[in-house]
């Protein structure tokens, strides 16, 4: 799904301060607009939490305009604690039975996102670390949903250009169009400059990373076909693919190479549009 400028541009940084250990929560991805049919969220912790009964301390509500409750959203995640090697980042499914158009809970339920409507995720405070510490404060992220997403990732329609990140830097940007998975692009996109794999940010429709010498030649990016969107479509396949509907459908399972042979000069007043902000919920 293609978003327009101003939602694809959009980055939200959640970076709440809690009580006692002055720990915080970032909430992945960063934008405020999701398709209908959005499946996960990140959620990063400052250190280890305590785990085991994860969703007790969390809840995602529907709400009005001006961010008054208006309905709990009822059994929206997938009750699984899926947790990193470090317990610091839990990857926060919404019930995939819910989101797929025809499965029973879909049907039976109803999808956990509609279109137009505005939500909120929210972290309850008294959610401890592993040393025991309450997260406290009101730690939430504001969504509202767009129209389903259905369409798979094109990389052969990716762009580049140039910026300048938060930290001052000069930093080479690709457009990837529409926002993608962040931990999937992490995961699944390589980039080179002379055979050197390259450090990559992920902000909303953009990857940016700092070249190793302010004139670049080229570049090559390497796309794995498992790469997905915030809807779960990959490179190889949509989400929800009717094989009754489409039997002669072929998934990709070869990688996706591109090459960026334009020549890139880095200027001082250049801006990067994926600059991130700092926002409380």
């Amino acid at each position: 799904m293609r978003l327009p400028l101003h939602f694809a541009l959009a980055v939200l940084l959640v970076n709440l301060a809690v009580c006692e250990e002055e720990a915080s929560v970032r909430i992945e991805p960063y934008v405020e607009k999701v398709p209908a049919n959005h499946l996960k969220f990140y959620l990063h912790f400052a250190e280890p939490m305590e785990r085991g009964d994860a969703f007790r301390f969390l809840r995602l509500i529907e709400i009005n305009d001006s961010g008054k409750e208006l309905v709990e959203v009822p059994e929206p995640f997938r009750e699984v604690e899926l947790w990193d090697e470090t317990f610091t980042r839990m990857t926060l499914w919404f019930h995939p039975g819910r989101q797929k158009p025809g499965v029973n809970l879909n049907v039976e339920i109803g999808p956990i996102l509609e279109e137009g409507k505005t939500y909120r995720l929210e972290i309850s405070p008294d959610w401890k670390t592993e040393s025991g510490a309450k997260l406290g404060g009101a730690l939430a992220k504001t969504i509202e949903a767009a129209e389903p997403d259905s369409e798979q990732p094109d990389p052969t329609a990716w762009g580049s250009g140039y910026g300048i990140d938060a930290r001052g830097q000069s930093v080479i940007l690709i457009h990837t169009g529409e926002t993608l998975d962040p931990e999937s692009a992490r995961r699944r996109i390589q980039i080179f400059i002379e055979g050197k794999a390259m450090e990559f940010d992920v902000r909303s429709n953009q990857l940016a990373f700092v070249p190793p010498q302010k004139k670049v030649d080229s570049f090559r990016v390497v796309i794995d076909p498992r790469l997905e969107d915030l809807a779960g479509n990959s490179v190889a396949r949509p989400f929800n693919l009717d094989l009754d509907s489409n039997p002669n459908f072929q998934e990709r399972t070869d990688p996706v190479e591109l090459l960026f042979p334009r020549k890139i000069k880095f200027s001082e007043d250049s801006k990067f549009p994926g600059k991130v902000e700092k926002k409380k919920n």
